[in-house]
């Protein structure tokens, strides 16, 4: 939501930035909000295409930029040429983001995602609001036509932030991938392929027991812990 925050300060604002700072005429605005959404559509694609390689670096390298960007608006503000420029870039790095959140949202969320959809615009809603509030009040505080740009780059930050403690939370519980600690018990499972995998945690150093001819039993216990530690054991089970 900081981050759509962001986009939103700026944007609600846009019209006395290009007006009474760059030197458009009022008439002008109009054909460059229209390359504001040539950006956008820009920043739709891109962020599609980097979402299916690098989801997580995608989301940071957007905000990011959008922050750079819009920490520059007073300088770019300062000359027609590079205000029009910045309108595109406001567009291409704001929307640049909005991919790899919907999948990471649809991916948290597997067992409701319809919900979870609705949850996320709903997000944004409440960015655009919330947004145009920060920006608003850093124009009444009187801090020049260009303010918002800068109150929308330090939500950028907070965006930036949150979404590292998230990436960092989603590290720690990601479960430990296959190593020297992995340990192996069980008979192997007789005939076919596939099947479900089945996991439960258990307070032992051997696997719960099994059917005689049944799944194959994997636990995992990390190198040099005492034994009696929590493990996590899951059955292997065959399709048939």
């Amino acid at each position: 939501m900081a981050g759509f925050g962001a986009l939103f300060a700026a944007y609600s604002y846009i019209t006395p930035m290009l007006t009474d700072t760059a030197g458009y005429g009022e008439s002008s605005v109009t054909l460059l909000l229209a390359l504001f959404g040539v950006g956008a559509t820009v920043g739709n694609l891109l962020g599609g295409r980097l979402a299916d390689h690098a989801m997580r670096g995608t989301l940071f390298g957007g905000l990011t930029s959008l922050a750079v960007v819009l920490a520059a608006f007073p300088l770019l503000m300062r000359n027609p040429v590079t205000a029009a420029l910045a309108v595109v870039l406001l567009g291409t790095a704001s929307f640049v983001t909005g991919s790899p959140l919907q999948l990471m949202v649809m991916e948290k969320a597997a067992a409701g995602p319809s919900l979870a959809s609705s949850a996320n615009q709903a997000a944004f809603n409440l960015a655009n609001a919330g947004g145009a509030w920060i920006g608003g009040l850093a124009l009444a505080a009187g801090f020049g036509t260009t303010s918002p740009a800068l109150a929308g780059a330090a939500l950028a930050v907070l965006g930036l932030g949150v979404a590292s403690v998230a990436h960092a939370v989603d590290r720690r519980r990601a479960p430990p991938a296959d190593g020297p600690g992995t340990r192996r018990r069980g008979a192997s499972a007789g005939g076919g392929r596939g099947g479900a995998v089945l996991t439960q945690g258990r307070r032992a150093d051997r696997p719960p027991p099994a059917p005689v001819g049944g799944p194959t039993a994997v636990c995992r216990r990390p190198v040099g812990a005492p034994r009696g530690l929590s493990v996590r054991c899951r059955w292997l089970v065959s399709g048939g």
